[in-house]
């Protein structure tokens, strides 16, 4: 199923939103890592398009989305895309992140907002302070812009090798997102303690079900 692509001002911001699947269905809304965009998921979303609408915003600062000088914490994040399900009328939806995606979707999730009914989260980032060593994150903050960097990373957050075209489309998520989104997670975002308990906790009812199938590379956020 094609994607489709398009800007929505959310929050102040207009956040490029792809999209694919059934507009009548339940939505999957996928929050992507940080140096990808919403492209990141556009294999996962075509496997799931029959069944569920499928959108997958650049997050503000990421792809081609706006990038303003400024407002890039957790809680931004939260509140473009909670403002974004008002904007696109997302009834029903279900939050999944990954990575810097997945504090956010923590984030947005402990506010229970209507809609919502449940998150997935792979490798997120803790709602603690991101365990990175002080090396390397000075090292992310160096590598900005760095091709030959962006290539190392690459090689460092994948378990198996990629087609030579989505290897090209991860580099170039890399390159493509603004300084400001950049250094703002690994100053701010990053390291923030955004809740003192599980995010299971904070929601009546809750429950948590973890797989460990999946692999990330320590000291990426």
């Amino acid at each position: 199923m094609t994607s489709v692509t398009a800007k929505h001002k959310a929050n102040g911001v207009f956040l490029s939103v792809r999209e694919q699947g059934r507009g009548d269905a339940l939505a999957l809304v996928f929050l992507h890592y940080y140096g990808g965009s919403g492209r990141t998921w556009d294999l996962v979303a075509s496997s799931l398009a029959d069944e569920f609408r499928c959108i997958a915003p650049d997050l503000r600062g990421w792809g081609d989305s706006e990038a303003p000088t400024s407002g890039y914490t957790v809680d931004d994040m939260a509140d473009d895309i909670e403002a974004l399900a008002a904007v696109m009328k997302i009834g029903s939806y279900v939050l999944v992140g990954h990575s810097m995606g997945g504090k956010a979707a923590q984030a947005l999730a402990s506010r229970r907002p209507l809609g919502l009914r449940a998150l997935v989260l792979i490798t997120p980032s803790p709602p603690t302070p991101e365990p990175m060593t002080a090396t390397g994150r000075t090292r992310l903050a160096q590598s900005y812009g760095d091709r030959d960097a962006a290539r190392e990373t690459l090689r460092e957050i994948t378990a198996l090798p990629l087609t030579p075209a989505l290897a090209d489309q991860v580099i170039e998520d890399n390159l493509r997102c603004s300084r400001a989104a950049w250094m703002a997670w690994l100053e701010i975002g990053s390291w923030r303690r955004y809740l003192r308990t599980r995010v299971v906790d904070r929601i009546s009812h809750a429950g948590c079900r973890r797989r460990r199938r999946s692999c990330h590379a320590q000291g990426h956020a």
